[in-house]
């Protein structure tokens, strides 16, 4: 009789170091995405983020409607603030880890399609990617878009790589992932349209009989996730009608779409405000990673490619071809892309270590120097000014103005924005002070006039020279970082009125 203890099972030799492996990555990952969480004010986006989170469900659905979001993302965040409270950091730590989620998703994805290797190069260049890392730090729904689109991802790569099988685990990943998408964010339709390309090419190459049954089982899918999105999509519809009749989106010149592509797809540096590059407008590993997620296109063969190739460049292609009636291209939308590109990068990475045999050796010493590259890239992102200085010009106003003083915001946004960011420290403004429109200016008298400026949104902030002619030269001005100001003018100066 032969003892069941005399010969422990072993784990095939590559399992145990991927994990490892993994698991350092993913700790990596967690770590530059909570690294100076709360080291930048929350910005307007993200103070209607604590707003919505803080009211009532009823409250908080129709208060997300009629801004034209879904509110998936927000009674989430609702959930954990009552959990843990509505301090900055605990408002991005949702993001932090559905950001992290996403890199062992990634290895996932694309070690099914090239191999271990593949595998831990998306790993790693999910993990340190600045586009991915500054929206696992926002309080808004970008990174759990992400996260789900990966996991729509992955189960259609696992269909597309076993055609004609039908693998209930992996179209129930697809539904998942693309029904959680759509009801999170609605530029997530661009990975929906995607995706149908996908199929489409998975269909094509099918011999009849298994066509009609990945007819049936496409079409159940499809139909589960309609039955999921369109209720949502219902209320979201007339909002996002009147939006786009009056969207805010500036058109962009060529060199803001270069470098919006660049943000999302080769590890470029913007702030998540103004879109204004942190460093070089060309990050330096950026062109190693173009030239890897060619190479991945290439090494891809039959629909799994065509998914790939489809999921990466349709975003900022239908983004632009709609700009042709409304603009719309802003960097963030890209979100649905990128997941695609740096699996398309691992892949290209994947096939570099597995066909060049000189390179298999060094294949350790690479990953390691690909990390550092990476995270040497990163740092300029934790260096720099990523938010406007609210809070610090919110802080100044209960010092600065006096009982017969009056404020004036450059405009509106400027103004939701401080009151927002005073609500979130329990404070309030004194309507009584604030002035409703330049034209109003005689009102500061006999106090002093506070005039605030700066940028809440992607638009530039007003511009203080042009209030000048008006109100003549200010006593002091005081800058609040780089994007906010505060500007004294003292009662002697002649004022309209």
């Amino acid at each position: 009789m032969v003892s069941l203890a005399a010969r422990p099972a072993r784990a095939p030799p590559t399992v145990l170091p991927d994990v490892a492996a993994l698991a350092v990555v993913t700790l990596a990952a967690f770590w530059a995405r909570w690294h100076g969480i709360a080291a930048d004010p929350l910005w307007f986006d993200e103070l209607l983020t604590w707003r919505r989170a803080t009211q009532p469900p009823a409250d908080l659905i129709a208060d997300a409607f009629s801004g034209a979001h879904y509110p998936l993302y927000f009674l989430v965040v609702a959930g954990w603030v009552a959990a843990f409270g509505d301090a900055a950091a605990m408002l991005r730590a949702p993001s932090v880890l559905f950001g992290t989620l996403a890199v062992p998703v990634a290895f996932l994805v694309a070690r099914d399609l090239g191999g271990r290797w593949a595998g831990h190069a998306a790993a790693l260049l999910t993990a340190l990617a600045p586009f991915a890392v500054t929206y696992a730090q926002e309080a808004r729904p970008y990174a759990l878009a992400m996260l789900l689109v990966q996991i729509a991802l992955a189960g259609q790569v696992r269909l597309a790589l076993r055609p004609g099988r039908g693998e209930l685990g992996a179209w129930a990943a697809w539904v998942a992932g693309t029904a959680g998408a759509l009801i999170t964010l609605k530029g997530s339709v661009l990975w929906l349209l995607a995706s149908l390309v996908g199929f489409a090419a998975m269909r094509a190459g099918l011999g009849l009989r298994a066509r009609g049954r990945f007819d049936r089982a496409a079409w159940t899918a499809v139909g589960a996730v309609a039955l999921v999105w369109l209720p949502w999509l219902a209320g979201m519809a007339g909002p996002f009608a009147t939006r786009v009749a009056g969207y805010w989106v500036p058109a962009p010149s060529l060199v803001e779409v270069a470098r919006g592509v660049g943000f999302a797809y080769l590890l470029g540096r913007l702030d998540p405000v103004a879109f204004h590059p942190f460093a070089e407008p060309i990050a330096p590993l950026g062109p190693v990673v173009l030239i890897l997620a060619v190479a991945g296109a290439l090494v891809l063969r039959g629909s799994a490619g065509v998914l790939l190739v489809a999921a990466a460049l349709l975003p900022p292609v239908l983004l632009l071809a709609a700009g042709l009636i409304t603009p719309v291209f802003v960097p963030r939308y890209l979100f649905t892309g990128v997941p695609a590109a740096l699996v398309l990068a691992g892949v290209g990475a994947g096939a570099l270590f597995d066909r060049v045999r000189a390179v298999r050796p060094a294949a350790p010493a690479l990953a390691g120097a690909l990390a550092l590259a990476a995270g040497l890239q990163l740092a300029p992102y934790y260096a720099a000014e990523r938010k406007p200085r609210w809070d610090l010009a919110a802080q100044a106003l209960e010092h600065l103005v006096g009982p017969e003083d009056r404020l004036l915001f450059g405009d509106g946004l400027s103004r939701l924005t401080v009151e927002l960011m005073l609500a979130h420290q329990g404070r309030t403004l004194d309507p009584a002070q604030v002035l409703p429109a330049p034209e109003a200016v005689a009102e500061a008298m006999p106090g002093r006039l506070l005039v605030v400026i700066g940028r809440s949104g992607q638009h530039d902030p007003p511009d203080l020279a042009n209030l000048l002619p008006i109100l003549g030269d200010p006593a002091f001005a005081l800058p609040f970082g780089r994007q906010v100001w505060i500007a004294a003018f003292e009662p002697s100066v002649d004022r309209p009125g």
